[in-house]
Order: structure tokens, then C-alpha cells, then sequence
């Protein structure tokens, strides 16, 4: 793919090998499946208590 990209221009049409592309078709739908467990997770981070820690951390090494 790396060749076709340097030696074609950007318009050219050429035949990919079947089985990079189902690869790689393959691999977009996986992870297509995935993504929408990960869209509306955040997370669980006390705030106040991080600050608290990170502040704590700062301090030691002064």
C-alpha cells in the first residue's frame, strides 16, 4: 500500500490485494462495534481527593 501511495497519484484507481483490505475492514468493524461502550463512560475520579493527592505529591518534592 505504501508503494501504491508514493508511486500513484492521489486520483489513481488501482486494485488492493483483497485480503489487506478485508483486514482492514475487518478490523473497522470491530472496533465500530466497540466504541459504543467507551462514548458515554467517564471516569470515576474523586476530584476533591486527587487534588488532594496531587497536591500532597508536589509538596514532597520541593
Amino acid at each position: 500500500m505504501i508503494e501504491l501511495k508514493r508511486t500513484s497519484k492521489s486520483h489513481d484507481m488501482r486494485i488492493v490485494d483483497v485480503e489487506l483490505s478485508d483486514y482492514v475492514f475487518g478490523l473497522q468493524k470491530y472496533y465500530e462495534q466497540l466504541l459504543p461502550k467507551h462514548i458515554d463512560s467517564k471516569p470515576k475520579v474523586d476530584i476533591p481527593t486527587m487534588s488532594k493527592y496531587l497536591m500532597k505529591v508536589v509538596l514532597q518534592n520541593e
